[in-house]
């Protein structure tokens, strides 16, 4: 990345910030400002209401978790699709209270907070003279647990390890979590809705649903007011999702006892952006034209013979054949790829660093075979692990029978093994066009065509 886009990218991420601070402003009068607002808490109370949840949302930080509609008392919100397809909360102004909830429990809002005061103490460290690196790496989510790091490949020994995303670590982690007694909530193609939803399993066989990648995001419909349900009637919960959706369950758990909140497990995943559900859609109504209906789809296949990851292929199952093509000739993994299609949040997402919202972190350990030269079958596919808290101690226990090679690594060596750990997908121009594109022809193959020839016209 050269010096000139990272500073652009720098700029647009301070701009975000400004908007965001700028509409706090705006819709939260000072109280030295305000002092009636003191005298009247139930009027304090009304600047925190669910108009607040609208900025997050016109700032364009609102990362899509749901945490807001599920633990809206009033059943104020719901989940929308905006013009580009991105579901975002929508408040029904006959039903809001302006009880705050949804503004103070915020994932996005409380994160920012949370980082902010890491900054602050990592500048008081520099101004005493003392070592900030400590500091900086700190995991501020689960404070007091050591991170640790690890590169692993997996014994072939199940029969959808080929099938799944983070090279099988994802399907392994929950078979053993569920043979250990508990249930497992991940995301799964739905062939009726031609969605990505998260869903509850709990048994092995429905586990196999979640395997593929969808590199989309996700319906969470009502899964995370479920997932409150089962683990306070007692049972284990593993949850498994990009940061943003780890931290909208968990935020909607924070205010529960701690015995119902150490039933949580969750695992995130290592994340370049989460593309527009109304980008799938099309594709895959133009991909129904040539293939019927589309019955399954998986954005990331390792060659059927060479078992090699660095050079994927796309799956898309329909009902009269089957699409295989090179992943870089897909439009669809094309535009997600060169992140004309993601989420507007993704571009200044503040979980591209070591502060993981989960207790354990998957991904794809990119460059290993340089990083650690003598590591094993590292062309058929290395994950990453991070282990984050002490559950996340025992999820990887669950994994120890399965790993065929593991190698401890350091934080310097995971930061060199995915660009997704050190920072956002940048913004490109395309953008605009190819969103503009969509939407006027509901065709995401279009849009791809439109941006490439725009690109094609241009002198070089």
């Amino acid at each position: 990345m050269s010096k000139k886009h990272k500073q652009q990218h720098k700029r647009q991420q301070r701009r975000h910030q400004q908007k965001l601070q700028q509409l706090h402003k705006q819709q939260q009068p000072e109280l030295q400002r305000q002092p009636e607002l003191q005298r009247q808490p139930e009027l304090q109370q009304q600047q925190l209401s669910s108009a607040n949840i609208s900025a997050v949302v016109a700032a364009q930080q609102c990362t899509g978790c749901s945490a807001c509609v599920a633990m809206c008392p009033d059943h104020a919100l719901s989940m929308q699709p905006n013009t580009e397809g991105f579901l975002e909360p929508v408040i029904d102004e006959a039903k809001c209270t302006h009880c705050g909830q949804c503004y103070q429990q915020c994932p996005v809002l409380k994160r920012q907070v949370a980082q902010a005061k890491l900054a602050q103490t990592a500048q008081t460290a520099r101004a005493q003279g003392l070592t900030a690196q400590g500091t900086q790496q700190r995991n501020t989510e689960h404070a007091g647990c050591a991170q640790r790091y690890f590169a692993l490949s997996l014994k072939p020994d199940f029969k959808a390890l080929y099938g799944s995303s983070t090279t099988g670590i994802g399907f392994v982690l929950a078979h053993r979590f569920i043979r250990a007694g508990g249930v497992v909530v991940g995301c799964r193609f739905n062939a009726q809705t031609q969605e990505a939803e998260h869903v509850i399993a709990r048994t092995v066989e429905e586990v196999v649903q979640f395997c593929g990648s969808k590199y989309v995001q996700s319906n969470k419909h009502e899964v995370l007011a479920q997932t409150l349900d089962l683990l306070k009637q007692g049972h284990k919960v593993l949850f498994i999702g990009t940061p943003c959706e780890v931290s909208g369950v968990t935020a909607l758990c924070s205010a529960q006892p701690a015995e119902v909140k150490e039933r949580l497990f969750t695992a995130d995943l290592v994340c370049h952006g989460v593309p527009s559900p109304l980008s799938l859609k099309c594709y895959l109504y133009d991909a129904a034209a040539e293939l019927g209906a589309i019955k399954g789809i998986n954005f990331r296949v390792p060659h059927p013979q060479t078992k090699n990851w660095t050079q994927p292929l796309v799956v898309v199952q329909g009902e009269a054949k089957h699409l295989v093509q090179p992943a870089a000739q897909n439009h669809f993994y094309v535009a997600y790829s060169q992140s004309w299609s993601l989420r507007p949040s993704c571009y200044h997402c503040s979980y591209t660093n070591l502060n993981r919202p989960a207790d354990l972190s998957l991904g794809d350990f990119w460059g290993i075979e340089q990083l650690v030269p003598k590591f094993p079958y590292a062309l058929r596919g290395t994950s990453l692990i991070v282990v984050n808290s002490p559950q996340g101690v025992q999820l990887f226990n669950l994994l120890r029978n399965h790993i065929r090679y593991g190698h401890e690594v350091s934080a310097a060596t995971v930061l060199q093994s995915n660009d997704a750990l050190h920072d956002s997908a940048h913004e490109p121009i395309a953008r605009q066009l190819f969103f503009t594109t969509l939407q006027q022809q509901q065709s995401t193959v279009a849009a791809v065509n439109a941006v490439l020839s725009t690109r094609q016209a241009t002198p070089s």
